[in-house]
């Protein structure tokens, strides 16, 4: 089914990706189930039911850079997984809002793709830029879920 031309959805699929992100971060910071919060996040947004969703995470690196199973994705956001030993859980920190900063939108046939920063920001204020690309896929009932996630520090001129 084709999407309509201007991103106002894609903005609305955003919008549900960090309220989603920021109910797993609470769950964590109340002491509860952030597992089972992150489980139904990648189950609602996420297209792992009809196959590999290619996912890349913001910090990870080597072999557990690109993932494309459910369990990758969970174990990112809430870490805990012996099969992704470096996880540390990216919303098990304080983040208190996430601000998207979109740079282009996409829309071809049933696909919609967005590209641009996120910024994160921790109680302290402390904001971490993350540059995000999300392809999202209309399923046949017409729901958009993600079948990519990349993430990315920015690069350090100065490196």
């Amino acid at each position: 089914m084709p999407l309509a031309s201007t991103p106002d959805f894609l903005i609305d699929a955003q919008k549900r990706w960090i309220s989603s992100f920021l109910s797993i971060v609470e769950a964590h910071l109340m002491g509860n189930d952030a597992r089972c919060v992150a489980m139904q996040m990648i189950e609602r947004l996420y297209d792992y039911a009809r196959g590999p969703v290619l996912f890349k995470p913001t910090l990870a690196c080597e072999s557990q850079a690109f993932r494309t199973t459910f369990a990758g994705a969970v174990s990112y956001f809430v870490g805990g997984d012996p099969d992704f030993p470096n996880d540390k859980g990216f919303a098990r920190n304080d983040w208190v809002s996430v601000h998207p900063q979109n740079n282009h939108f996409r829309v071809d046939g049933n696909m919609g793709m967005t590209m641009g920063n996120f910024v994160f920001v921790k109680s302290s204020g402390f904001e971490l830029v993350v540059e995000k690309t999300f392809v999202f896929k209309s399923d046949d009932s017409g729901k958009l879920r993600i079948v990519l996630h990349h993430a990315s520090l920015p690069f350090a001129q100065n490196q």
